[in-house]
């Protein structure tokens, strides 16, 4: 039987995992990186799912930080659906990551048409995630 959903929440597991998902086309992410998972995330994840296929992305995670969706969602040309928590952001801070080469480029080319904010902690970081998701219908 294919797996078609994958839940990652720990980050241990991701760590050590020698198992592919082939078929996963929906990513759940439960827990936080910590600040040492946060620089190889990116270059394990694709090792045990196929990025690029990938459809639909939760984040059940409050503090999940913008950078690192931003990151994530640059591995994930085909994503259509995103769910996730807003994390709590000043307006300084948006403006400097609205700046930024990779929200550009992510902004300009996910096609993410469904966007689903579970919790707001702010307008601002609310505002950068409908910016960042352009597409949205």
């Amino acid at each position: 039987k294919s797996v078609h959903q994958l839940t990652i929440d720990d980050e241990k597991a991701l760590i050590h995992s020698s198992i592919r998902f082939p078929q996963a086309r929906e990513l759940v992410l439960a827990h936080s990186l910590t600040t040492e998972t946060r620089s190889w995330f990116h270059l394990n994840l694709p090792r045990i799912v196929p990025t690029k296929q990938l459809t639909r992305l939760t984040i059940d995670h409050g503090q999940f930080p913008f950078d690192q969706l931003i990151r994530l969602l640059r591995l994930m040309p085909h994503l259509s659906h995103l769910t996730c928590h807003c994390r709590r952001i000043t307006a300084d801070t948006a403006a400097s990551i609205k700046r930024s080469k990779s929200f550009a480029v992510v902004s300009r080319n996910n096609g993410i048409r469904h966007l689903n904010i579970r919790a707001s902690e702010s307008v601002e970081s609310a505002k950068l995630l409908l910016a960042l998701c352009s597409q949205v219908i």
